[in-house]
């Protein structure tokens, strides 16, 4: 694993105003109403607590299921960033000239969001199959720019708004965030450790919310309503609660926990008729003779190091003749580990944990990992061996393999002092211990109680997860105790209640026993710009208008007939606006005939009026619509609700088109449906060129051959249908031998024209069922279904012959061009085609070794 890797890589990171006229912004700018300006605080407060809450989850949950909370975190700031962002353009007022701005900044940040709910769900969908991936790491610098752009609009609104200071301590507010997106790359690189991140996260997230609210609440203190008040102080609150008393007592509460592994112990792994392994504790017994040093030396830029050892060994009922000694303490049998997807049910690989977490052989000189060899055993011995992340910590333990199955485990000097942190890595600590086959298990024993029995689901010892259980355990009894004693807080608001709300809907109520009386107009005072504020000034304009209304009602009948004739106005206007509409524009009765079309709609379908008057709208139909579209579609407008989606219809002319259709229900007073209304927009055009992109995605643009994902999307299906017998499913991987030479010597686009050259030839030699890519750079990959083992060798060579047969022609030179041919064929033992793809790989490297120009077949 690269050590400056992160285990978890996923970045840390209303009141409602008086109605406006139609497209017209608050403050007058207009189209700018995105959402309610005394809005968008509580939703920026909210989003920040929901991310801030997926935090305390994280430290919270057990490992598997703390992999959910993690992947959703990068969304979540995405989120928080595009309503802190669009905040910072409202804030104190929207400005038409940032008009194009707003919306260009909205639509970035929008973006960013896109991609990371795209990369989550990606990462999700991977979980379901034991694969755990981690994010671009350069996705990590986005939160950095959007945060130092609303430092930069904040910045800028202080000199737009010099007298008012509350934009400058907003721009100086979001520096903490931004410093908490700085220091998250910092720790991508290893340069600050896990707690001490941790808890800088928590509480500047908490400073940020606290000013935040703080700085708001200064900045409107007559307009902000009561709900922005009561959310501010209870989120507020509870989140202090939260980080302050989480932060303070969990690191002391996780320094008193001591890992069940006890030192100076043997402990054998006996198979059994199960399937399994009976687990026993034997007297102590160490070999002094450790053998030779492997020399597994830390490599920091890849996965962790390991050694392949030539051994005949039954693990699980399964025969291997080879294991890799990886620097962590695992043993792996036949295949090497993809170490990410020990996080969630800790992989596919069969694996035999004697300490597994993350080691640095080569930081004690007097020590290392030792390997010796005997007829009847193999012993791997880590002798002194110092923790990666904890260097002052030394361990010692030893692995005996038998030719008979056994295997014996002696732990001989563990170190004393604790060694597990809040929310640290994974692997900065003992991981776990035991043995499990090649399937996916979150099944956990404990070794201080022996002896005990399994079957085949594997036998761990999982000292994370116990940790973890450890603090969940803790954390989950204090988070609730918490919520309760926050919710008794709000028992404490009555007084607060009464000044606010009471007292004033108390004047509000003798105010309408004056009116009722005395029936003459007499304003209220109103205390508060608030919500009981804002219906005591409704009060007071309505009384006013009825006492207008009393005095003038001539003039007020006079007004209405004006209204009335400037409605029938705009009727007209409306009749006018629906003939003239670029939309098709169709109106039927209940029983679906036709009524009217505009214009619009003989353009789109080519049919008039009069050819559609009285006929059901399915005559455009052009059946390759599912009828559980038509099906739905019904069931929505039957219930008066409005419909919207896209048909595939057929014009006069007999030509498809795709169209967008939304669809309304026109109910009279008492509530049965009178008329569908149907808006419908041609989409032909942005169909065409969405099935161009898509088909533009799985091609490679050089070769015209499918790309490594349009190969692995066709691939996959092929595997699948192959994995029975007589599995006759053949993978190559073919690459052009000397191609540097040839780019060098010719030229990049000489070099070119042979891959166009080589895919041609390829294509051409292969049958149309056939599926081949260009899998990268001068390599090829072929998957050959239904193709028996005793026609591979003839195709190989065919394949070979026909490259090698006829140089390359270039711009008046031969280029000769040979390839090497790994070829790799399924069997019932197959496990994946990533799989096949490793070992078709290996071939193709046997065959480059052996002189290229030639094919090899992989075998065991």
């Amino acid at each position: 694993m690269p050590k400056h890797a992160s285990p978890l890589p996923d970045t840390r990171f209303h009141q409602l105003s008086e109605p406006l006229p139609s497209g017209v912004g608050h403050h007058g700018v207009p189209g700018t109403a995105l959402l309610p300006p005394k809005t968008q605080p509580l939703l920026d407060i909210l989003a920040v607590s929901v991310f801030s809450l997926a935090l305390f989850l994280e430290a919270s949950f057990l490992p598997a299921e703390r992999l959910m909370v993690v992947y959703t975190q990068s969304t979540l700031l995405a989120l928080v960033l595009v309503a802190l962002i669009q905040f910072a353009y409202f804030f104190p007022r929207p400005s038409a000239e940032q008009r194009l701005e707003r919306w260009l900044a909205l639509a970035v940040s929008m973006a960013y969001f896109i991609v990371e709910l795209r990369i989550a769900v990606w990462r999700f969908g991977l979980l379901h199959e034991a694969k755990v991936v981690f994010r671009p790491e350069h996705l990590d610098y986005a939160p950095a720019a959007l945060f130092a752009w609303v430092i930069f609009v904040f910045g800028r609104g202080t000199l737009r708004h010099w007298r008012d200071p509350d934009s400058h301590r907003f721009a100086l507010i979001f520096v903490i965030p931004l410093a908490l997106v700085l220091l998250n790359i910092l720790r991508s690189y290893a340069a600050i450790p896990n707690p001490i991140y941790h808890i800088s996260i928590s509480v500047g997230i908490l400073l940020t919310i606290f000013l935040f609210a703080l700085n708001y609440l200064i900045s409107q203190p007559e307009t902000t309503s009561l709900l922005v008040k009561f959310s501010g102080a209870i989120l507020t609150g509870i989140l202090a609660v939260f980080g302050v008393v989480s932060w303070l007592v969990a690191p002391a509460y996780a320094a008193q926990y001591r890992p069940p592994v006890l030192d100076h112990r043997s402990i054998r792994f006996m198979p059994n008729s199960l399937g399994g392994y009976d687990v026993t504790e034997i007297p102590f017994h160490f070999e002094s003779d450790l053998g030779r040093n492997l020399d597994l030396a830390d490599m920091g830029n890849i996965d962790y190091n390991d050694n392949e050892a030539t051994f005949d060994f039954v693990f699980y009922g399964r025969h291997y003749t080879s294991l890799f000694i990886h620097d962590n303490g695992l043993l792996t049998f036949g295949q090497r580990l993809d170490y990410w997807n020990l996080e969630y049910c800790l992989s596919t690989t069969p694996i035999f944990f004697a300490l597994g977490f993350d080691l640095n052989p080569e930081a004690n000189p007097d020590g290392g990992v030792y390997l010796r060899q005997e007829a009847e055993r193999l012993i791997i011995t880590y002798d002194r061996v110092r923790a990666y992340f904890r260097p002052q910590l030394e361990y010692t333990f030893q692995v005996i393999l038998y030719a008979d199955g056994r295997i014996d485990l002696t732990y001989n000097g563990l170190p004393g002092k604790p060694q597990y942190q809040v929310n640290d890595r994974m692997d900065a600590a003992p991981w776990i211990i035991g043995a499990k086959p090649g399937l996916a298990t979150n099944n956990t024993v404990s070794f201080a109680q022996l002896p005990l029995s399994s079957g085949p689901e594997g036998v761990l010892d999982d000292q994370h997860r116990a940790f973890r259980q450890y603090l969940h355990d803790f954390l989950m009894p204090l988070a609730t105790a918490i919520l309760v004693s926050n919710l008794l807080f709000l028992l404490g608001l009555p007084a607060m209640l009464n000044t606010t709300m009471a007292q004033p809907l108390r004047n509000l109520l003798a105010g309408v026993e004056r009116f009722n009386q005395e029936q003459q107009y007499q304003p209220i005072p109103v205390r508060f710009n608030d919500e009981v504020g804002f219906l005591t000034q409704s009060f007071n304009n309505l009384t006013s208008e009825l006492d207008n209304l009393i005095r003038t009602l001539e003039t007020r009948v006079a007004d209405r007939t004006a209204d009335l004739l400037a409605i029938n106005t705009e009727l007209r206007k409306l009749s006018i606006a629906v003939e003239q509409s670029p939309s098709a524009i169709i109106i039927t009765n209940p029983q679906a005939e036709i009524e009217y079309v505009n214009p619009a709609f003989t353009s789109f379908t080519g049919y008039t009026f009069e050819e559609a008057k009285g006929k059901n709208p399915r005559f455009l139909q052009s059946g390759q619509m599912p009828p559980e579209t038509f099906k739905q579609m019904w069931e929505t407008l039957q219930a008066g609700r409005t419909w919207r989606g896209e048909f595939v219809n057929r014009r006069k002319n007999g030509e498809i088109y795709w169209e967008q259709t939304v669809i309304a229900s026109m109910l009279d007073d008492k509530g049965q449906i009178t008329h569908y209304i149907a808006v419908k927009e041609d989409i032909t055009a942005r169909k065409i060129a969405e099935m161009e992109m898509e088909r533009l995605v799985i091609s490679d643009p050089l070769t015209g051959l499918r790309n490594r994902r349009g190969f692995f999307s066709e691939a996959e299906k092929t595997f699948a249908r192959s994995k029975h017998y007589p599995y006759e499913l053949v993978v190559l991987m073919i690459d052009i031998d000397h191609f540097k030479h040839i780019n060098d010597t010719y030229g990049h686009q000489a070099g070119d024209a042979v891959l166009r050259e080589v895919a041609a030839r390829l294509q051409h030699s292969l049958r149309p069922t056939d599926l081949i890519a260009r899998y990268g750079g001068e390599e090829f990959v072929a998957l050959l279904p239904r193709m028996p083992i005793t026609a591979l060798g003839p195709l190989a060579n065919r394949l070979n012959a026909i490259v090698r047969g006829t140089p390359v022609l270039y711009d008046g030179q031969n280029i000769s061009v040979t390839v090497s041919i790994g070829a790799a064929i399924l069997t019932q033992d197959s496990l994946s085609l990533d799989q096949l793809l490793t070992q078709a790989d290996q071939a193709m490297y046997q065959a480059k070794q052996n002189g290229r120009n030639c094919w090899r077949l992989w075998q065991e």
